[in-house]
C-alpha cells in the first residue's frame, strides 16, 4: 500500500520542521510527504530546500493563501498514494503512527481513521498549557470505544490534524469543502457518515500537539470556531442542523454568571497566573477557566481580548 502524507502549512516553518523530523523517525516511512504551503511569507520553501530530509521522500507545493481546506485538497490532488494521511504542521506523530494508520486500513477497508491529538505533558510550561492538555484528554476519552466500531451518526468526530482515508474515499466525498476556513474537517466527517463511510477513532495513535496557547488566544480560537459553525448552518442548514458540538445560548442565572466573567480583567489575571488563582485547587481553577473562556468566547464575545 503506497502511503502519502499531506501537511498544509501557513507561516509555520519551525513547527513544520518538527513535524517532519518526527516523520523521519517512523517505523514505517511514508512513500511520499507533500507539504502544501498556503501563501506563507516566512520562507517555508527555502527552509525545506535546505533541510536534511535524510531519505524522507519530501516535496512541496506553494500557492496563494486559501485556507486549510484548499491547501489539503491541493496536496491530495498532487499525491500518488492509495492511502492519504493528513497531519497538521504543529503535530509530531509517534514513531508507530504511520504503521498504525496502515494497519487500520488493511483491517477496515474504505473507512476513515482519526487519531488522538494530545499535548505532551513533559513539555507543558504554563497552567493554561496544562488546562488545554486536560481538556484534550477529557474530550477524547469517550471516543475510545470507536477503535473497532464506527462512530454513530449523531456523535461523529473528525479532526484532520491526524487522520487517514483511502484516496477513493476522499474522492468519493469530494474532499474538503473549500468554502470553509474552519470546521471543514467536522463537515467532512458528517458527509462521510451520511454517505455510509465508517469513521473510527484510535486513542493510542497519538500526534503530539505543540499548541502553546494563552487564555486570550484560546478565546479567539473558540470565537473563530463559533463563527465557522454559524457558517455551516448558513451553507448547509439541513446537514448541520443538529451539531452535538455546537455551543448553546445560556439563560437565566447562567447567563448572569457568564456576564460576571466577561470582564477582560479575568483573562489578564489568568494569563499572568496571579497569586490567588494559583492557590485555588486544580478542579476549582479549571472550572474558573471554563467560565471565563465560555463567557468571552461564546456568550459575550464583544468582551474578548
Amino acid at each position: 500500500m503506497k502511503i502519502s502524507v499531506i501537511i498544509p502549512t501557513y507561516n509555520g516553518k519551525e513547527r513544520l520542521l518538527r513535524c517532519l523530523e518526527a516523520l523521519k523517525q517512523q517505523s514505517r516511512l511514508p512513500d511520499e510527504v507533500i507539504v502544501s504551503i498556503d501563501g506563507s511569507t516566512d520562507a517555508t520553501a527555502e527552509a525545506l530546500a535546505h533541510w536534511n530530509a535524510a531519505g524522507l521522500p519530501l516535496q512541496w507545493i506553494e500557492a496563494p493563501n486559501g485556507g486549510r481546506a484548499v491547501a489539503r485538497n491541493r496536496g491530495a490532488r498532487m499525491a500518488q498514494g492509495e492511502l492519504l494521511i493528513f497531519l497538521d504542521d504543529d503535530v509530531r506523530l509517534i514513531p508507530q503512527g504511520i504503521a498504525m494508520h496502515e494497519a487500520h486500513h488493511r483491517r477496515f477497508e474504505n473507512s476513515i481513521l482519526v487519531g488522538a491529538t494530545l499535548e505532551e505533558e513533559a513539555l507543558l510550561r504554563t497552567d493554561m498549557h496544562r488546562y488545554k492538555a486536560y481538556l484534550s484528554r477529557l474530550w477524547l476519552k469517550p471516543l475510545v470505544a470507536y477503535a473497532t466500531q464506527p462512530m454513530p451518526a449523531g456523535k461523529v468526530f473528525l479532526a484532520a490534524a491526524n487522520m487517514s482515508m483511502p484516496r477513493q474515499v476522499f474522492e468519493q466525498l469530494g474532499g474538503f469543502d473549500e468554502r470553509l476556513r474552519d470546521a471543514e474537517d467536522y463537515d467532512l466527517g458528517v458527509r462521510a457518515v451520511q454517505a455510509g463511510v465508517p469513521v473510527y477513532f484510535n486513542y493510542d495513535l497519538i500526534a503530539w500537539h505543540d499548541d502553546w496557547i494563552t487564555c486570550a488566544s484560546y478565546i479567539r480560537r473558540i470565537r473563530q470556531y463559533q463563527a465557522a459553525q454559524e457558517q455551516l448552518q448558513r451553507l448547509k442548514p439541513g446537514l448541520h442542523a443538529r451539531n452535538p458540538y455546537a455551543y448553546r445560548p445560556a439563560r437565566g442565572w447562567r447567563r448572569l454568571a457568564y456576564r460576571f466573567f466577561s470582564h477582560p480583567v479575568w483573562v489578564q489575571w489568568i494569563d499572568r497566573e496571579v497569586f490567588w488563582i494559583r492557590r485555588l485547587p486544580r478542579a476549582l481553577r479549571y472550572r474558573l477557566y471554563d467560565w471565563v473562556i465560555m463567557a468571552q468566547a461564546v456568550h459575550f464575545p464583544e468582551a474578548a481580548p
